[in-house]
């Protein structure tokens, strides 16, 4: 399996506050100048987190649930459950002996492969794409106000494109003394030959045009991306290639 990965702070932002999970390793407050590669045997955990909080907060609480997942090494979905409400109650804790960072936090999403199974989660609205020839299809679900307005039927997809509150999620592993709900989406589905699995932040993916294109040629269309969007966010993805 091929493993294309990539985190950037953006055109707009000081600095990075997305964190990248590869098969117990963490990146973090970092800037990669280009799409990065490895080649890997198609099993283990793969995530994408967004920090919240502003200033240093949301690097310090993706650093904190990076090392949440580093310990746990969480695989089925059960024990992701696990592990994410170990990561908040380990954000609560340092928010207590650090009053300043209340309400930091982050977003993540990401896949677990294990023989034949996806294990699929998210929390925010970070988000996992399956690639299909030309459609890039949803597998995650974001907990985001426009998503719940959606599904009301108050607004139509396009219009939650442009809503401006957008960016309002509600549900996020926090440190905010257990005021915001924790929920975490999760599925299973089988893994298939030929797979191309997309994990991506919102500053990415609200970016992004024609997602599919990505997986032909994952650096050309970051060339892209620089060379005609705003990127006001960060912006960071992992994107596995299964042999067919």
């Amino acid at each position: 399996m091929k493993v294309h990965y990539y985190t950037n702070r953006g055109k707009v932002r000081h600095n990075n506050e997305d964190g990248l999970f590869l098969k117990g390793e963490s990146l973090c407050e970092v800037n990669l100048e280009r799409v990065e590669s490895m080649e890997t045997e198609p099993e283990g955990l793969f995530c994408v987190l967004d920090g919240l909080g502003g200033h240093s907060g949301g690097e310090v609480a993706v650093k904190l649930v990076l090392e949440t997942l580093k310990e746990l090494k969480p695989c089925t979905t059960e024990e992701l459950s696990q592990c994410l409400f170990r990561a908040r109650e380990n954000l609560e804790a340092h928010m207590r002996e650090n009053p300043e960072l209340y309400g930091f936090g982050c977003t993540i999403a990401g896949v677990c492969l294990k023989g034949e199974n996806l294990h699929v989660f998210n929390v925010g609205d970070c988000r996992v794409y399956r690639i299909v020839d030309s459609k890039a299809i949803r597998l995650s679900k974001d907990h985001s106000l426009v998503e719940e307005l959606v599904a009301e039927g108050v607004i139509t997809r396009e219009e939650a494109h442009h809503h401006p509150q957008r960016h309002v999620v509600t549900s996020a592993v926090i440190g905010d003394n257990y005021q915001t709900e924790l929920r975490i989406y999760a599925t299973t589905l089988e893994l298939l030959a030929g797979d191309r699995i997309l994990i991506c932040s919102d500053g990415f993916w609200e970016e992004a045009q024609e997602l599919w294109k990505i997986a032909q040629d994952p650096q050309g269309y970051v060339n892209g991306l620089f060379r005609e969007r705003p990127l006001k966010d960060n912006l960071s993805f992992i994107m596995l290639e299964l042999e067919a």
